[in-house]
């Protein structure tokens, strides 16, 4: 049997003379027919490298409202995000990349209300081009200057399914200073949906938090949250899932809380 994953309209312009389109209208629907719309992207390339690969984007994101009586779709923006990868390998694969995203405030009708703003420093990939590890310094603010780092995170992924999507990783996150370690993770997605494996979204993600990057055996002073979800509405968010949290200390578990 078949089952829908996505529906999508996309319209494309402003070739460049390596065909790599410069830009891309993307209009989503949750029906085959593509009569009930989701949402629309926007997306704008505008630096390209002399293979076409595109250096700089920029993508406005918008939601979709349809009118019962009338069947007038509206589109509202909701954010936009600017991608600058400053670096490349020999095969392509972004190196190092700035992204910033900013949502829409409709009292002064710009994107001035900020989200977030990281730099990525990807340094290993698989023979797919699939991220192995990776270093995410984080800000507080657009500027992305030094003095405005928020934390720093530090990526490794052990494995991944055959539509890319990561199973297991570990991500340990540093302060500003990028030595005192924050808590270190280990982060486990399982991917039973086929729809939802399609789309890149976990049926279950169990995350093991804890204060050493070693790791105790015995537990001590570590979190388990696991994160279950069941159902999504057709903006793709989550609408039914179910929260554990298990707190450990000296090896002993001492609290266990639940909510839906």
């Amino acid at each position: 049997d078949h089952v829908l994953v996505s529906a999508q309209a996309i319209t494309s312009g402003n070739f460049t003379s390596a065909g790599v389109a410069g830009s891309q209208t993307i209009v989503s629907y949750s029906d085959v027919a593509m009569s009930l719309v989701t949402g629309k992207t926007e997306l704008v390339n505008s630096v390209f490298a002399a293979n076409g690969t595109v250096s700089h984007s920029q993508t406005t994101r918008f939601t979709a409202s349809t009118d019962e009586k009338t069947g007038v779709v509206t589109f509202s923006q909701t954010s936009q995000t600017t991608a600058d990868i400053t670096e490349f390998d020999s095969y392509d694969n972004p190196v190092r990349e700035s992204v910033i995203t900013m949502n829409y405030n409709a009292a002064t009708g710009a994107f001035d209300i900020f989200s977030e703003a990281k730099a990525i420093h990807n340094t290993s990939f698989d023979v797919f081009g699939r991220v192995l590890t990776s270093e995410t310094t984080n800000f507080t603010d657009s500027s992305m200057d030094t003095t405005k780092i928020k934390s720093i995170d530090k990526a490794t992924i052990t494995s991944y399914d055959p539509w890319g999507n990561a199973l297991n990783q570990q991500v340990d996150t540093y302060k500003a200073d990028g030595t005192t370690l924050s808590t270190s993770k280990t982060v486990i997605n399982e991917y039973t949906d086929p729809v939802g494996r399609a789309l890149g979204r976990a049926t279950k993600t169990t995350v093991d938090t804890y204060t050493s990057i070693d790791r105790p055996a015995d537990k001590s002073n570590m979190t388990k949250e696991s994160v279950t979800n069941s159902t999504y509405n057709t903006q793709g968010f989550a609408t039914s899932q179910i929260t554990v949290s298990k707190t450990y200390s000296a090896g002993a578990l001492i609290s266990i809380t639940e909510s839906d």
